[in-house]
């Protein structure tokens, strides 16, 4: 979204991050509206990290305004094509059961300050896992930073570590990310506010245009095979960090 706020719209650097956080909240909302009335996200583990993620987003968003425009590009810029390109490289290890992924990084459930978890799959397969409070706060911590300091939801950090650290399910690790993001994006966009770094009319216009082509676009999603559909979003997000790190060097 900060790339079509900046390239787009126009906006500048802390503008575009600062509205894109509020765009967010209303995606985010919608889809954990969603995720809650199928009962898809882990909802005591989303709590749980929350409280971390609040504190990294407003951290994040208090440097965030302190920073340079430029500098910001180039942090965007290398967060953008580093996650892209692990997204074009993925496999789909992800379709693996959780319990395997488990074995190899699962935390002890006999340590102290740890959440023992169950999820039933859509299919009826039973998950156990065991989630580390102040590992996944500390991770929970850094996503919110980086969500409140370049304007992203974070969830490109918290599925992958919920599913391969903690052996969470997919699809549970999806929908509780999103639950996550709601707070977290609210409360990185309150502090840009605060610093007049949300453009609330464009917010508005661009949420509902979200909002709407989400729809239309999920549908058609379904349409098109998932690895060749994640692989072209993610070429189009590599050129995106490229132009926004060649941008800097413009006149």
């Amino acid at each position: 979204m900060v790339p079509i706020l900046h390239f787009l719209f126009g906006l500048e650097m802390h503008s575009a991050i600062g509205t894109s956080l509020f765009t967010i909240i209303f995606t985010s909302t919608s889809s954990s509206v969603e995720y809650a009335r199928k009962r898809i996200a882990d909802i005591l583990l989303g709590t749980t990290m929350v409280p971390f993620t609040i504190t990294g987003a407003i951290i994040g968003a208090s440097i965030s305004t302190t920073l340079p425009g430029n500098v910001l590009k180039a942090i965007f810029g290398i967060v953008l094509i580093i996650i892209s390109v692990k997204m074009f490289l993925k496999n789909n290890s992800t379709d693996k059961s959780a319990s395997q992924l488990n074995e190899s990084f699962k935390v002890s459930p006999s340590k102290f300050l740890t959440l023992n978890r169950t999820a039933v799959h859509f299919n009826g397969t039973r998950y156990e896992y065991a989630v580390s409070i102040p590992l996944v706060g500390f991770f929970g911590f850094f996503a919110g930073l980086l969500s409140g300091l370049l304007g992203i939801g974070g969830g490109s950090i918290q599925v992958p570590v919920l599913t391969l650290v903690f052996g969470v399910p997919i699809h549970v690790a999806i929908a509780t990310s999103m639950f996550i993001i709601v707070f977290t994006s609210t409360f990185g966009m309150l502090t840009h506010l605060y610093t007049g770094n949300v453009l609330l009319a464009v917010g508005i216009f661009v949420a509902v245009g979200t909002i709407i082509g989400g729809q239309i676009g999920a549908r058609i999603a379904q349409k098109i095979d998932k690895i060749k559909l994640r692989k072209i979003f993610a070429v189009l997000m590599i050129f995106a960090g490229i132009q926004m790190i060649i941008s800097i060097f413009s006149i």
